[in-house]
């Protein structure tokens, strides 16, 4: 009878037809009803969602069925609810053990994603199996970096990275290297998905610290502290970065105009609740420069009237 309506395309009737014969049927029998119902919602009823919800029941019974893997990945490929159909293919092949073919799964999901955030999640769980399951600490650096460069914020990635850098010898280099192309994509990207400009200011960051730190390039690390705060200008990280490296490289004039900057900020902010506050942070800046209380007072004059003769002297009491 089903053969007949199947002829007659009257689908609707097939599929009753077939999940009753299905109901009184048991193993590969009954699977195999069973899927030739999801596949003629597939085809025939063009419903994806519906599709897929017939896959999972049946993958729920016979996780290791392969038409109903191959016909998820063809959903995937096909772009038809293709979230939902990896759901449910990534199930199954976690519970038969497949993890090869997981990652392969996540990689289709990859060609079909637009969102630079889904994208990142999903080089995240792929790093996450390189490094957990086949234990390939060299494939895991790649998919984190991936996911770096689509959202630097993915939770865990950065970290990930740098823990499995630590673990390498003379590796810092090729951290750096992944920071720069990270940088590249996403100053091109639209940040409004992937956490606005902390999410740049985050990698700036990052180089910065690892260039000063672990590669011992000021440079680079300078360069990347300024961005930062080209981008937030009130950003307490690169104030105090550029502070500390322009004094180390003798930029004075750039130092000068650093502590004035912080000056400013402290007698902004300041307010009778915050006078202890400002003070505190006012006599900071005193003790990283080695100023005396009068050299600081000409410091604070200068941003009202920023003389040579002041440059001057800061440079030299600097010097000392």
């Amino acid at each position: 009878m089903a053969d007949v309506l199947e002829r007659l395309e009257r689908w609707d009737e097939v599929i009753d037809i077939l999940d009753s014969l299905a109901a009184q049927l048991s193993g590969e029998d009954r699977y195999h009803i069973l899927f030739r119902s999801a596949r003629i919602t597939h085809k025939e009823l063009d419903d994806a969602d519906q599709a897929i919800e017939r896959i999972a029941s049946l993958l729920h019974e016979a996780p290791q069925h392969e038409p109903c893997l191959n016909e998820l990945e063809q959903l995937i490929d096909e772009e038809r609810s293709p979230k939902a159909a990896s759901e449910v293919l990534s199930d199954a092949l976690r519970k038969i053990g497949d993890f090869g073919r997981l990652v392969q799964g996540w990689q289709r999901l990859l060609q079909v994603t637009t969102s630079r955030a889904d994208q990142a999640g999903l080089w995240l769980k792929i790093g996450e199996v390189y490094q957990e399951v086949f234990v390939d600490e060299a494939s895991a650096f790649e998919a984190y970096a991936y996911a770096l460069r689509a959202a630097p914020l993915t939770n865990g990635v950065y970290d990930r990275m740098v823990a499995i850098i630590t673990r390498a010898e003379n590796a810092w280099s090729r951290l750096a290297e992944e920071l720069e192309l990270a940088i590249g994509e996403v100053t091109q990207a639209d940040l409004s998905e992937i956490g606005g400009d902390e999410a740049l200011i985050s990698l700036h960051c990052w180089a910065a610290t690892k260039y000063e730190e672990q590669l011992n390039d000021i440079d680079r690390s300078i360069n990347h502290w300024e961005v930062v705060r080209e981008l937030d200008p009130h950003d307490e990280r690169s104030l105090l970065a550029l502070e500390r490296l322009y004094e180390y490289v003798q930029r004075w004039e750039d130092l000068a105009e650093v502590v004035r900057t912080r000056i400013d900020r402290i007698q902004v902010d300041s307010n009778p609740a915050s006078d202890v506050a400002a003070s505190s942070e006012e006599a900071s800046v005193q003790s990283e420069l080695e100023l005396t209380n009068e050299e600081t007072a000409e410091v604070v004059q200068a941003q009202e009237e920023f003389s040579d003769q002041a440059q001057e002297e800061f440079s030299d009491q600097a010097q000392e």
